[in-house]
């Protein structure tokens, strides 16, 4: 397929400009970003991301945060992710079409693959939101890291040759997960597809050093993180504490990573009746496909080919499966989704035995690709986060004066979005409005009045005083003053949405 389209580096930039124009003439904050803008000089981005073990975007966030000023320069940052998110995605097709030449892989997989990158979930998640804009370095280095090694130990090199790609391979490898630790998993996705490809049951030497060496990888990490904390007597984040309950870890496996890595694209909520039956058919589907497929095979061995998927997709994710918390963002799970679609691409073709199905396919899943992405870009996120805010905007413009010196706000109810615009919320990344969490307003309102009298210290000064709900508000009996400003969230934006 690449020979016979020599124009299909020109895919993945073309159908990012489809998906994510917005990127380029919306203006929004949403949640952390406009506390990494209003609190960026006081060091606090540094501090949060190097006591995470994320040293690297800490350095990039505080000089990334300090080039702007106001809430509308933020998406020149969300710009800059656009920008590096082409460039991976475009460094995928180089490194996959190396791949598939040495393991004689089928070229639609390389277009195939480059749409999923380009329109899932993850991706939209790190384009729309400001704060992950590190995320395409973490994936770049973590993708190198595994392409360099998987080389090293497919081809046969010098030994000299040999060091420098494993020290080159370990260098890479912690610089992915000195930005974000979940990003370096993608580093198995080569020795994933070869394990796929060479349909063996037990994983062998190639598989097996790859193990090796990628589990060596965070453990060199985790002692240099620990030593960089004491060094600078730094006490890191509870966030990284190790977790010991190994049932716990498995119920959360089957519970979040994997049902919304087999519902493919389409966004997961264990809310909906659809999702709790699509992503358990999936899977069951796939199994049993399994024992189809390989049917020659005795019972046992395809159980154990189960199980040996099962670990690779485990080991991708093994940041969030030692951690304590049992938090399954879509913005830790882009390896994780990128080898589960391959997995399930990889199976059906298998099963399209008609030329006429096994040519439309292709075409089809595409399709279905670049409309569930631009759906969950352009619908499920930037539409009601911009719509909040815009009534945000509009009442302090229309509300605020020099005599207001406290403002008591009531925060957007959970699902707010969910009546207006039909979106579920999903962690705090789809259908959740910005407004809902506590620690938005008060960074909100001084920086928006910053930028209205260009004086930060008048704008350090006023005070915010939240409320959950409005209920709380009127059991505290509080009388405004002209001095006092009253921002209810619940208010403004239906009001806003249904008299535009």
């Amino acid at each position: 397929m690449p020979e016979k389209f020599p124009g299909r580096f020109l895919v993945a930039p073309l159908l990012f400009t489809l998906l994510y124009y917005q990127v380029f003439i919306t203006d929004y904050c949403y949640l952390d970003e406009i506390h990494q803008l209003w609190y960026n000089n006081d060091g606090g981005n540094f501090r949060m991301f190097t006591t995470q073990g994320r040293l690297l975007s800490g350095i990039l966030f505080d000089k990334l945060f300090a080039s702007i000023s106001e809430i509308n320069q933020i998406k020149y940052l969300r710009i800059f992710s656009f920008c590096g998110w082409v460039a991976v995605t475009l460094l995928w097709q180089i490194l996959f079409s190396r791949w598939s030449r040495l393991l004689q892989i089928d070229k639609k997989y390389e277009i195939i693959t480059t749409i999923f990158i380009t329109c899932c979930i993850p991706v939209a998640v790190y384009v729309g939101w400001a704060s992950c804009v590190e995320m395409f370095f973490g994936v770049a280095a973590g993708l190198l890291s595994g392409h360099v090694f998987f080389m090293a130990v497919l081809k046969k090199v010098s030994y000299i040759k040999l060091s420098l790609l494993v020290l080159t391979s370990t260098f890479l490898g912690l610089a992915s997960l000195f930005i974000y630790q979940n990003t370096f998993g993608i580093f198995l996705l080569p020795f994933f597809i070869y394990y796929l490809q060479q349909k063996i049951i037990k994983p062998k030497g190639t598989i097996l050093k790859a193990a090796f060496f990628y589990l060596l990888v965070y453990l060199i990490y985790y002692f240099v993180f620990k030593y960089s904390m004491k060094l600078g007597g730094i006490q890191e984040s509870n966030r990284v504490g190790i977790s010991y309950d190994i049932l716990g870890k498995l119920s959360f496996l089957f519970s979040d990573p994997l049902p919304s890595a087999f519902s493919v694209n389409l966004l997961y909520t264990a809310r909906s009746i659809f999702s709790q039956v699509l992503a358990p058919l999936m899977m069951a589907t796939w199994m049993i496909s399994v024992f189809i497929r390989f049917k020659n095979r005795k019972f046992y061995f395809n159980l154990l080919y189960i199980i040996a998927v099962l670990f690779f997709l485990v080991l991708m994710y093994i940041p969030s499966m030692i951690a304590i918390e049992n938090f399954a963002s879509y913005r830790t799970l882009f390896a994780f989704h990128l080898a589960v679609f391959y997995l399930l691409v990889d199976q059906a073709f298998f099963f399209l035995k008609k030329p006429r199905i096994k040519k439309i396919f292709p075409y089809a899943i595409c399709l279905f690709l670049i409309v569930t992405g631009f759906y969950n870009y352009n619908f499920q996120f930037v539409n009601p986060v911009k719509t909040e805010h815009k009534a945000f905007m509009a009442d302090m413009k229309s509300n605020m004066n020099a005599e207001i010196d406290t403002v008591y706000f009531i925060r957007a109810d959970r699902f707010l979005f969910d009546n207006l615009f039909h979106t579920r919320p999903y962690k705090d990344e789809f259908g959740l409005p910005s407004t809902n969490k506590d620690w938005v307003p008060e960074p909100l309102i001084k920086q928006y009045l910053f930028e209205l009298t260009g004086n930060r210290k008048r704008s350090e000064k006023i005070k915010v005083i939240q409320f959950d709900n409005t209920i709380d508000f009127i059991n505290a009996r509080i009388e405004l003053s002209k001095a006092d400003l009253l921002i209810d969230m619940n208010g403004i934006v239906p009001r806003y949405v249904h008299t535009k």
